[in-house]
């Protein structure tokens, strides 16, 4: 198995998001008309998931299609609009496939949002964006402090005087005690 690549989009990738963000305004307008001043948050998302997903036709495939990636790319904007997450393309043995990452260069949080949507479409589960989104937003926090906490204590370290204990010794100080 070949590593798994991560890149930026390109235009048409990037052209792609756009058209299926306006793609989840409509479907929200649709099925919700008093929705045209909102910003497309996952409780908004949630709402027309719900309704497209008892409007539909389970045998469209086209259908079913359409609205999976217009809520799964929307709600990824939303984390890039509102978490700091970018887009990219990830390509590993299986393929390609647009996702959304935050943190690339410390905990590489990725998330695979028209695949997160699909999933829980075939389970048969709704109104869920608003939950994974609060989930993906405490991570990001836990994630944040964590390694903010690691780059304090290594410059720390790096600056403590050569007479204090090493964090190894402080750890594991009962072996080296005699």
């Amino acid at each position: 198995m070949s590593e798994r690549r991560i890149e930026p989009l390109n235009d048409a990738e990037r052209a792609w998001v756009v058209d299926e963000c306006a793609n989840a305004r409509r479907l929200v307008e649709l099925h919700w008309s008093d929705s045209t001043d909102h910003q497309l948050t996952p409780a908004i998302l949630d709402r027309a998931f719900i309704a497209a997903y008892k409007a539909a036709p389970k045998s469209d495939v086209d259908y079913v299609n359409s609205t999976i990636n217009a809520i799964g790319i929307a709600f990824g904007q939303y984390l890039v609009d509102t978490l700091g997450f970018q887009w990219c393309a990830v390509f590993d043995d299986d393929g390609q496939e647009l996702a959304v990452i935050a943190l690339p260069d410390t905990a590489k949080v990725l998330v695979f949002p028209p695949n997160l949507v699909a999933k829980r479409w075939f389970a048969g589960t709704t109104d869920f964006l608003v939950d994974v989104y609060a989930g993906i937003e405490d991570d990001l926090k836990v994630f944040r402090n964590s390694w903010a906490e690691n780059r304090l204590a290594a410059e720390q370290s790096a600056e403590a005087p050569s007479g204090q204990t090493s964090w190894v010794r402080r750890f594991f100080g009962r072996f080296f005690r005699k």
